[in-house]
């Protein structure tokens, strides 16, 4: 919150652009965390995005409903959207615009010359040609940044083997052009150092403020024992090696999870 409270010695107006508002993943909950708390600190609140699956607490509300398309018959409509929300930004006195979770894009790096504009990342997809950065053979975590060394990694990890070879060059290139657009934005802000790294920008990591109740702290006695996995249930993240972790320490530990997600039955 303080690199964002910095741009202003009073809050402002807080324009939030994603494409879902309120969706069940872990930049959703990043995002409600970070306006909650710029609600408390007094800022003014719109959120723009194409769905609104919970908005509950933000009434004011912009309908995207072109602007995050890429077929060529939606480009009138969505010309339309970005001359309506580029007025409505730049004619906002102190206004502030969040980007979570899009692809870097010309409008943004245009915007971000009359208004101040954070762009928020928090994972690695635009990063890794195979749209992850967890490696299937090897069972761990990509750390190598984006470049051609991707082509090496690809040879011994199979990271595209789902796509077809046209599908491999076109998201190549889409990732050299992600590359390239990023560079240019001028506030890139992450969740984690990590994020931070593989996209190749400055550090600046701004984690979610904490939820009510944390500062009440952990209790005095724990059960080492009792493991926890937290985390969206997907293969990228990792929940079967918490399983096959359990299996090699002693019958007396348990683990339990937390979250939900499509491999959930499984």
């Amino acid at each position: 919150m303080r690199n964002a409270g910095q741009i202003y010695s009073q809050p402002g107006h807080v324009f939030h652009i994603c494409r879902v508002w309120g969706s069940r993943h872990g930049g959703s909950f990043y995002s409600r965390a970070l306006l909650d708390e710029m609600l408390k600190r007094g800022w003014k609140a719109t959120l723009l995005a194409e769905q609104f699956a919970d908005s509950d607490r933000f009434s004011d509300q912009v309908s995207l409903a072109a602007f995050f398309r890429r077929s060529l018959s939606a480009w009138p409509r969505k010309a339309a959207e970005i001359l309506r929300m580029w007025s409505l930004l730049t004619r906002t006195p102190r206004a502030l615009v969040i980007v979570q979770g899009d692809l870097p894009r010309v409008t943004y790096l245009l915007l971000q010359f009359c208004v101040p504009l954070i762009f928020i990342r928090q994972d690695g997809i635009l990063t890794c040609p195979g749209n992850n950065r967890f490696l299937g053979r090897s069972r761990s975590v990509c750390r190598r940044p984006f470049g051609l060394s991707c082509l090496g990694v690809h040879r011994k990890e199979d990271c595209m083997g789902q796509f077809s070879f046209l599908k491999r060059v076109g998201r190549l290139a889409f990732r050299v052009r992600d590359r390239l657009l990023l560079h240019r934005v001028r506030c890139f802000v992450a969740n984690s150092s990590y994020i931070a790294w593989v996209h190749g920008k400055p550090e600046r990591v701004l984690y979610p403020p904490r939820s009510p109740g944390s500062e009440r702290g952990l209790p005095s006695k724990r059960d080492l024992r009792r493991l926890v996995f937290c985390g969206r249930l997907e293969w990228v993240k990792g929940a079967e090696e918490a399983i096959r972790i359990l299996s090699l320490l002693p019958g007396e530990f348990c683990l339990e999870f937390v979250g939900d997600g499509p491999e959930r039955g499984r």
